[in-house]
């Protein structure tokens, strides 16, 4: 149980200058059930000065271990490899370093506000569970982590390879849009039970630390040389360990994301004026 148990908080950073207070102050208060809480900070390709920022930071609160990688915008990666290594940066420090070597558990975590509606209770709430390896944050509105979500009847593939095939056959880029992503945006009730999956994350996450994630790391090609979803590689490995990944509906990070915000009904409203010939079709029918 958390009260008898230690945690690091692991997180990469990128332009959270004039939000990061608010995050550490939220996700220390949400996980204030843990004996102990320790942080590490991976920082890179900020623009804002983040990077000083957290040095400075760090400096002052000997609970935070901080990196920086600088800028890696022009190595020629893609989006998912540059997420990859920084994810796997905060990995090899908890591995290597004595200081973590006691670590119960790993809270995985996104700055920049993601995590704004996190409280102890809903952390908690993950410990009522009987069994699982990461438990993943929920949305008090519609799911959003559709690229790092594996379900086999909810989203049992790529999004985003799957909207490639579709603008294959169909030019319009709001109805293929929504048939590949924006259709998979459930709202998962809070009273539900919780959802076993292949992979999630959402914003947060709780990593149980066991034999099982000896290893563990995050990739951002698949075998084939294409672009994946770091998390989906990283749920991949647990699985193979024979750990169980959960959606948690109790525990509510946030209401809504830009990716979410997608969905509403004024901005598809915006978007498909874009076309207004179309959307008279779409009122006349």
């Amino acid at each position: 149980m958390p009260q008898n148990s230690s945690v690091v908080v692991c997180c990469i950073a990128k332009d959270i200058s004039k939000t990061f207070l608010i995050d550490y102050q939220k996700i220390n208060r949400a996980l204030s059930s843990f004996k102990t809480i320790n942080w590490i900070i991976v920082e890179s390709n900020s623009s804002d000065g983040s990077d000083t920022f957290l040095e400075n930071f760090a400096e002052h609160h000997p609970e935070v271990h901080m990196v920086t990688l600088g800028n890696e915008k022009d190595l020629g990666l893609t989006r998912a490899e540059i997420l990859a290594i920084a994810r796997n940066k905060y990995l090899e420090i908890v591995f290597t370093k004595q200081e973590y070597s006691n670590a119960d558990y790993l809270a995985i975590a996104d700055l920049n506000a993601l995590n704004d509606k996190l409280s102890p209770e809903s952390v908690l709430s993950s410990f009522e569970i009987d069994d699982w390896d990461f438990c993943t944050s929920n949305q008090a509105g519609p799911y959003y982590d559709i690229w790092a979500l594996r379900h086999p009847l909810w989203s049992p593939n790529d999004c985003w390879e799957q909207l490639s095939f579709y603008r294959t056959y169909n030019k319009r880029p709001n109805y293929t849009l929504n048939a590949a992503v924006n259709v998979r945006m459930l709202t998962i009730p809070v009273d539900s039970p919780p959802i076993l999956v292949d992979s999630a994350f959402g914003g947060f996450g709780l990593l149980r630390l066991s034999n099982k994630t000896v290893g563990i790391s995050y990739q951002g090609l698949s075998s084939e040389g294409k672009q994946i979803c770091e998390h989906v590689s990283f749920c991949e490995f647990l699985k193979k360990q024979g750990g169980k990944v959960v959606i948690n509906p109790k525990m509510i990070n946030t209401k809504s994301t830009d990716h979410s915000e997608r969905i509403s009904f004024l901005n598809v409203l915006l978007r498909n004026a874009k076309y207004p010939i179309k959307l008279l079709r779409v009122l006349l029918k």
